[in-house]
């Protein structure tokens, strides 16, 4: 009690005034408890109303100098207050003081940071009132972060930044459609390094039918159809002074991942699964061409050198489609867009494959599409295998 602990230091006061005579006699003699570990109040403290000494009452092997003075300069006994030479943590590890926090992850198993709202605001660990009455009422509040959570009115147990659902920060700034998530795109003005914003590749997209030639963030003249340019780009028009390909490149396909890549393979793997009773494979594979292409390269050279066999050898099991076509088809209807943002394109060239697979008791196919992106020198496999028991 704060009354006893007063009067004992009263006591101990007096005890030292009565001895202070007797001083002269025994000025040679060490105190008692010296070099036998912390010190106690006997000795002496120097001046009172010293300010609080920094320092810790943990001593190095992880005891507590609780009753004695710490290894450094500072105390750790009941007088200490008294003195004003207590260390910073006294009241915390001597008296069971509050400890501060910001996070639930700096309290006990029982206890939760209590703290005003307001992310990296300082708070006590406090036990948690299991007796707390909460209001049947549901109270959303955005945690720190940056999630809505909800909880039951008066009984959120953790810090958070405000009552309420969190506030939309808006759509990710970006200069380049790298910036951007699966299946949106760097919608910006004309410009590089112009600011953009990332937004979803609309699917019912409408282009026209117009030719655009623009000129990419990279120098280099790109076409697209008018209204359908998915990228950034510096200004509608054949770049100025455009340098013209001078060492044209044989036809190679370069495999590339994207996460992009990977989403679209996921549209494709939902569409086999409505589309069939069982579905062996549906993936999506992603080659880069070179940049300069000799110009004879065309669609069917790269069906050749997919498929092992000319568009002409494989006959009416194949066919040459547009753009309305693969947004017509189920199976590459939502993986377009995904492909047209990560081309930066949505001028394409496409070539659809129809393969019977035999199969006792049942009846299965293979459906191969490849889309070709010439301004991008990017080249997509679009394949699913699925079939019917009989």
């Amino acid at each position: 009690m704060p009354g006893a602990r007063r009067l004992g230091m009263t006591s101990r006061l007096l005890l030292l005034t009565l001895l202070v005579p007797l001083a002269g006699a025994c000025d040679a003699a060490a105190p008692a408890n010296a070099g036998d570990g912390p010190s106690t109040a006997e000795d002496d403290r120097g001046p009172l109303g010293k300010a609080d000494l920094a320092g810790t009452c943990v001593l190095p092997d992880g005891a507590d100098a609780c009753g004695g003075q710490s290894d450094g300069a500072c105390w750790c006994d009941e007088l200490c207050e008294y003195f004003g030479d207590c260390c910073s943590d006294y009241e915390q590890i001597c008296e069971g003081g509050p400890v501060t926090c910001e996070s639930n992850d700096e309290c006990g198993a029982d206890e939760y940071c209590d703290a005003e709202p307001g992310c990296n605001t300082a708070g006590e660990c406090a036990q948690i009132p299991f007796d707390a009455v909460c209001t049947l009422a549901i109270t959303p509040y955005c945690d720190c972060e940056g999630n809505t959570q909800v909880n039951n009115n008066g009984c959120i147990f953790e810090p958070y930044d405000y009552l309420g659902e969190c506030e939309d920060d808006g759509p990710t700034s970006c200069t380049s459609n790298e910036q951007c998530g699966e299946g949106e795109y760097c919608e910006a003005e004309p410009g590089c390094d112009a600011p953009g914003e990332c937004v979803e590749v609309p699917i019912d997209l409408i282009c026209t039918q117009a030719i655009t030639p623009y000129c990419d963030c990279e120098g280099n003249t790109r076409v697209n159809n008018d209204g359908c340019v998915l990228t950034p780009y510096d200004y509608l028009g054949e770049c100025e002074g455009d340098e013209v390909c001078e060492d044209p490149q044989p036809l190679s396909l370069t495999e590339v991942s994207n996460p992009a890549i990977s989403a679209a393979a996921l549209e494709v793997a939902e569409d086999c699964a409505q589309s069939y009773e069982f579905c062996s494979n549906a993936s999506v594979a992603g080659f880069s061409v070179p940049a300069c292409l000799d110009p004879e390269v065309d669609l069917g050279d790269i069906v050749l050198q997919r498929t092992q066999s000319s568009i002409e050898d494989i006959g009416p099991y194949g066919e040459v489609i547009g753009r309305d076509e693969l947004l017509a088809d189920g199976m590459t209807a939502t993986a377009l867009p995904i492909l047209d943002a990560f081309a930066g394109s949505t001028q394409v060239q496409a070539f659809r494959y129809f393969n019977p697979i035999p199969c006792p008791n049942c009846t299965e196919e293979q459906t191969l599409v490849l889309v070709w992106y010439p301004e991008s020198s990017l080249v997509f496999e679009l394949d699913r295998t699925g079939g019917y028991d009989s």
